[in-house]
């Protein structure tokens, strides 16, 4: 018995004395992490043109700008950094690609229940770099029918506080305006659900 405890005994100094010179051991072996360099991502450097922080008289202006088809004006009220282009119909797509924020994931059928086109022509957030991207893409953007919508419909405020001009025909379409802190109210795209 004493024997047992004995060799127990040596068997615990043993460990702990190897836990010990591990640790030590280990300290010094550690490399000390540098430091991660901070990584741009591409619209860390967009910037948004200010706009004002009254969506009616947001809207008085975009509606003015529309109807003027006053392209520059129009440039700046826009969300240039993260602009949403869903849409269903190919004619809808742009014109001139854009670079996407992120890039988009699909999966294949059977987990789609209808197919939207996810290209850099539509189907995600996408970044104006210049004015040209936006003058490539204008027609698509107000083309008649959504020229019509903007000039009559009627906004709904959400309970996020963006408003939306809604209507139905192949889908539910909505146009979205966003008030982006520091910055003001943009038009910030078109969302299309089944």
């Amino acid at each position: 018995m004493k024997r047992n405890l004995l060799r127990f005994a040596v068997a615990l100094i043993t460990v702990f004395a190897a836990a010990v010179i591990f640790q030590i051991a280990n300290r010094k072996l550690q490399v000390k992490p540098t430091a991660v360099p901070p990584v741009d991502l591409y619209d860390s450097k967009c910037t948004e043109a200010k706009t004002t922080n009254n969506f009616a008289q947001f809207l008085n202006q975009f509606r003015g700008a529309v109807d003027d088809q006053d392209k520059p004006k129009l440039f700046s009220m826009l969300r240039t950094c993260s602009f949403d282009w869903f849409v269903l119909n190919d004619n809808e797509q742009f014109r001139k690609p854009l670079v996407p924020t992120f890039t988009p994931v699909s999966f294949p059928p059977p987990f789609q229940s209808q197919t939207l086109i996810r290209t850099s022509r539509s189907g995600t957030s996408f970044v104006f770099q210049d004015a040209d991207d936006f003058l490539a893409n204008y027609a698509v953007i107000f083309s008649n029918r959504i020229t019509r919508h903007i000039l009559t419909d009627t906004p709904i405020e959400t309970t996020d506080g963006r408003y939306e001009i809604r209507w139905r025909d192949d889908g539910l379409r909505t146009l979205r305006f966003e008030r982006i802190p520091d910055v003001g109210y943009k038009f910030a795209g078109l969302q299309w659900d089944p």
